[in-house]
């Protein structure tokens, strides 16, 4: 039988190739083909169903989710709860939305290489938290559960897996933990019900409210521990892709760059080859429903009752090739692939066209980023040899997301054109805008098309394509889209009274265009030009136009807002002055930054007037160094720059000579106590209420006084949190400078510490600058050039 079937497969294989002379394939690509021919006769021996539920992004089980993806043929879902918009960013300056942009973009690589498909649930991520309290304080627990059970009821897993739920860590992951085994019980209540949502096509919307029950809910146990866990040897090298399990979770974990994954990619490697999991809730259904295989799917899923198994694609295949006949048609279906059918259906992926006809069908449109009023080609694209079975008709179905709010669907002809076959469609003038993505990341995606080709015979239907192959998207975008450039702006109160404003302008217009932007400023403020009208030759030039903005006389500190408009088209960008009264340090002195991946120290000196140049691996000879009034070494520079490692002793040699050196806060695995000139050991001690009280332990030190005179009000307004990784242990020639706590802990004073060493100072401050920094914070700015007076 084995015998068989594998000629009957080879004879598929080789058919196209024989019907039609082709280019010589080499080896690798044969053996790609292979891969995903037994991935797509894998994807399609069974209806079984996993979801993986994770608080951030990079905290799924990526390694289990490969290992049922790949070697069962299982669908795998990856659910994230938050955008991972409040962590850190190891390779840029971008934070809060704009990391969330590159976050989603490193989940969707990581989930593409697990074979997971994924979904957020878009609850805020606002820092680290203690606490499961905090958390549900602030995401809601009625909203957590209703978003968690809509997915639940959409992805209609049988088996529910996350790491979250254990242990008293992350409070995030601490409320995800608790939420997953609620959901589990709720998702198949049919009395639980779900509040209605705008915006979500019908098709959806009715499936969302249909219950269904997960038959069982692992947590994954880190210790192994416990006597009735499952394992999975996530070693096991895959057959066909000569990696192991956990070797395609560590290149999943590679893709997060903005979080810097190496520590936990060694610590999975090297580590424990087994992943273990404890049953932690299960559920009975319907045997009369639902049957259990003789198949093995794995330990998780062993003794699961699913819908009868789908039809063997090779009995299917055979009566297709016996046939001679196909009723091909081209549909293009909401985001689940609903379709109302008299027929069962069977989907193949698009897979199947190309490994069983050699044939490829693929959806593209004309703009990729469009305006309202422009008309955006969609195209069918097919290669490969024209095969007797496959014939494609001249409907197609798009989503009717042309109006914000309308549900519903657009069908439009696609018409013949040789080996294109292509229509054309208006982009309405209330086309809601995805451009900047920033801004809409968490809008409901209504530019999606979804395409697939038909395929009939017989008593079934087989839908070929589907999201992952033939899915475009249409952002819709401004005619011209501002952006202010180095925002937030300073000014001086009492000494500056203008600031220069750069603003650059993207055209996203297909040809020549013209648009006037208009500036806005506050009563009494004045911008000069306040309005520009630029001429664009192309669609995507950019350029760049630089406005001068002046306060009224006597204008009193505060945040002062700014706004960029096109042509009253709905579409406003923002920004702000920030009148600070503030001093610079004294004597005009000249900082030397090493620095790593972040620009906020660079862009606050710019703004507040104080020189400072950047030292590179050739300035850390003493001539060089001793030209620096003080040396700022950024946050994590000891990781990212290894000249500093290697030159830390003639780093603090300067600071011996008479230098000031200010180091800001190092992760506990980047940090060596020896780095400092006494001992000085990083722990993860952190203060997350961004109103934590603070306590400056010196009064009269300089760091308080010179040139500003720092009091309660400089503390007030911070953002997230107030500082990460004080230091733990130090030694006594340390003067602790400040001390802050969250509630009801005691963490002692490392988040800012000084000593003189040789002739000059040290001060390592565990405070989050950086962040408040960028948001031009007023008392942030004041210390700061106090810092830079030592």
């Amino acid at each position: 039988m084995k015998k068989s079937i594998l000629a009957f497969l080879a004879a598929l294989l080789l058919l196209p190739l024989a019907a039609t002379a082709q280019p010589a394939v080499s080896e690798s690509a044969v053996e790609q083909r292979q891969v995903k021919f037994q991935q797509m006769m894998k994807d399609n021996s069974s209806d079984l169903r996993m979801l993986c539920v994770a608080a951030h992004p990079d905290d799924e089980d990526g390694a289990t989710l490969a290992y049922h993806r790949y070697k069962y043929g299982i669908t795998t879902h990856v659910l994230v709860c938050t955008r991972g918009e409040g962590g850190q960013n190891e390779i840029g300056p971008e934070l809060y939305e704009d990391l969330a942009v590159i976050r989603t973009q490193e989940m969707q690589a990581a989930a593409k290489i697990e074979g997971a498909q994924l979904h957020f649930l878009d609850m805020p991520e606002f820092g680290f938290s203690k606490s499961l309290e905090e958390t549900l304080e602030v995401w809601g627990e009625d909203e957590l559960l209703q978003r968690m059970v809509r997915v639940i009821r959409q992805v209609r897993p049988h088996v529910i897996i996350t790491h979250h739920g254990k242990m008293k860590d992350h409070g995030h992951h601490q409320a995800v933990g608790w939420a997953v085994q609620k959901a589990f019980d709720l998702a198949g209540d049919a009395d639980y019900a779900l509040k209605p949502r705008p915006g979500i096509y019908p098709t959806v919307a009715h499936a969302e409210v249909e219950p269904w029950q997960a038959q069982r809910l692992y947590i994954r146990d880190f210790t192994g521990s416990i006597e009735s866990t499952i394992e999975i040897d996530i070693s096991e090298t895959d057959d066909f892709r000569r990696e192991t399990y956990a070797e395609m979770h560590a290149n999943a974990l590679r893709a997060h760059e903005s979080q810097g994954m190496g520590f936990i990619i060694d610590r999975l490697l090297n580590g424990n080859p087994k992943a273990y999991y404890e049953l932690v809730s299960s559920a009975d259904v319907d045997p009369e429903k639902f049957k259990t295989s003789s198949k093995d799917y794995g330990p998780l899923f062993e003794g699961i009752r699913f819908a009868e198994s789908r039809p063997e694609l090779l009995d299917v295949l055979r009566k297709w090739r016996e046939s001679k006949t196909l009723d091909t048609n081209l549909f293009l279906l909401d985001d689940r692939g609903e379709q109302i059918l008299r027929r069962p259906i069977f989907d193949v992926g698009t897979e199947f066209l190309e490994l069983v006809f050699d044939y490829d069908a693929r959806f593209v449109v004309g703009d990729r980023v469009a305006v309202h009023g422009q008309s955006v080609d969609l195209a069918v694209i097919e290669s490969g040899p024209k095969h007797d079975l496959l014939k494609v008709a001249s409907e197609a179905r798009l989503f009717d997301w042309f109006r914000a709010g309308v549900n519903g669907s657009k069908i439009v002809k696609v018409h013949d054109s040789k080996d294109m076959r292509r229509t054309a469609f208006p982009i309405p003038a209330d086309a809601p805008y995805t451009i900047p993505r920033a801004r809409h990341l968490r809008d409901e995606d209504e530019g999606k098309i979804m395409a697939y080709v038909q395929l009939s015979c017989d008593k079934y239907d087989f839908k070929v394509g589907g999201p992952h192959m033939m899915t475009d998207h249409i952002d819709v975008a401004p005619p011209v889209l501002p952006e202010f450039l180095d925002g937030p702006y300073l000014l001086r109160q009492g000494v500056a009274s203008e600031v220069s404003v750069p603003v650059r302008l993207t055209n996203y217009t297909p040809g020549p265009h013209t648009q006037t932007v208009s500036i806005g400023a506050p009563e009494g403020w004045v911008v000069e030009p306040a309005s520009v009208e630029m001429d664009f030759a192309r669609e995507d030039e950019q350029k760049v136009i630089t406005l001068t903005v002046r306060a009224p006389e006597g204008v009193a500190p505060g945040e002062y807002a700014l706004t960029a408009d096109t042509d009253q088209l709905g579409y406003t960008e923002e920004s702000k002055v920030a009148v600070i009264d503030f001093a610079p340090p004294p004597g005009d002195p000249l900082i030397g930054l090493i620095d790593s991946y972040d620009v906020q120290f660079r862009s606050a000196m710019d703004k507040m007037g104080v020189r400072w140049e950047a030292i590179t691996e050739q300035d850390f000879s003493p001539e060089r160094l001793d030209r620096y009034d003080l040396i700022l070494v950024d946050m994590r520079s000891y990781l990212y720059r290894p000249d500093l490692k290697a030159n830390n002793a003639a780093v603090l040699e300067y600071v011996k000579r008479g230098g000031t050196m200010i180091v800001n806060y190092h992760k506990t695995f980047d940090w060596v106590a020896d780095y400092a000139p006494y001992r000085l050991v990083v722990a993860n001690n952190r203060v997350t209420r961004e109103d934590a009280p603070v306590t400056q332990l010196v009064p009269e030190h300089p760091v308080w006084n010179v040139p500003n005179a720092i009091g309660p009000a400089d503390w007030e307004g911070w953002r997230q949190e107030r500082g990460l990784y004080f230091a733990g242990e130090w030694d006594d020639a340390y003067t602790p400078l400040a001390e802050m706590t969250d509630p009801g802990e005691h963490i002692p004073p490392g988040s800012m510490l000084i000593a003189d060493y040789g002739e000059g100072k040290y001060l390592y401050t565990a405070l989050v600058w950086y962040r408040q920094l960028r948001e031009l914070n007023p008392g942030a700015v004041r210390i700061f050039a106090n810092m830079l007076a030592l």
